[in-house]
């Protein structure tokens, strides 16, 4: 099976970054393809791609599997499961010193950093959220993230990183892995990062493990004070365990960050 890479833009990122476009398109990695260019972008250039564009994406980017060059469509076939198969992001080719320098003076994380993705899919039926990767849970081997973030760290001088899965540790004994690989790693050793959670998802040994590995920071989806907002939601957590949650992630040192609707 041959792997072709994708390159992937959400169109609010390439509004008005001509300069990035052309450097991208310049550098062609093998397929660019784009979401739908909602018209109040399309006066920004974003249209101007379009006869560029090998493919105009319905669906997660990376989970396309068959593209419809002429309608210039994606179609999503199959969830890809081993996602150490995918490219890396090649920050070499896009604005690296700008997103270190929004890590570094963004009040929420203060460090010279990067975001990273370990996992995609996210089982949970919240009502006013669409999963971007779909509802099955499938993660990189420990290993695989452990490389990148070395070379990374390595490369751009990093302080740390920024977690974006969706929920990192929905598997509670990969999480745990992560945290054991990047405490037994000299080049990790020192390394601090974020990431989002879910307040029934965590426990006392896990934030404490997260916390000895260099979690400095959890985003949880609060999201409501009441109940019944909740069960209208279709959270799936209650009041009690963000508490409960709260309380065990002050007692291990980690900050919380909450998201509220």
């Amino acid at each position: 099976m041959r792997i072709i890479p994708l390159l992937y833009a959400r169109t609010f990122t390439l509004i008005g970054r001509d300069d990035l476009i052309r450097k991208l398109f310049f550098h062609r990695p093998a397929l660019f393809i784009l979401g739908k260019i909602p018209e109040p972008a399309q006066g920004n250039g974003c249209a101007a791609l379009l006869p560029y564009l090998d493919g105009n994406l319905i669906g997660c980017a990376a989970d396309t599997t068959r593209l419809d060059l002429k309608t210039r469509t994606g179609i999503i076939k199959r969830l890809i499961k081993n996602l150490d198969l995918l490219p890396r992001i090649p920050w070499e080719l896009l604005p690296v010193k700008s997103y270190i320098r929004h890590f570094a003076t963004n009040p929420s994380f203060g460090f010279r950093g990067l975001p990273i993705m370990a996992s995609r899919g996210c089982p949970y039926s919240c009502i006013f959220c669409q999963p971007a990767h779909g509802k099955i849970p499938r993660y990189r081997s420990v290993k695989n993230v452990k490389e990148e973030m070395t070379e990374l760290k390595e490369s751009y001088g990093l302080r740390g990183f920024n977690f974006c899965d969706d929920t990192l540790a929905i598997d509670r004994d990969w999480a745990l892995d992560l945290c054991r690989q990047i405490r037994s790693s000299r080049e990790l050793k020192s390394i601090i990062w974020s990431c989002n959670g879910r307040v029934d998802r965590v426990d006392e040994e896990l934030l404490s493990q997260m916390a000895k590995a260099g979690c400095r920071a959890i985003w949880y989806g609060i999201e409501s004070g009441r109940e019944e907002s909740l069960r209208r939601m279709r959270k799936g957590a209650m009041l009690a365990q963000a508490e409960n949650a709260c309380r065990q992630t002050r007692k291990a040192g980690i900050g919380i960050r909450a998201n509220v609707l």
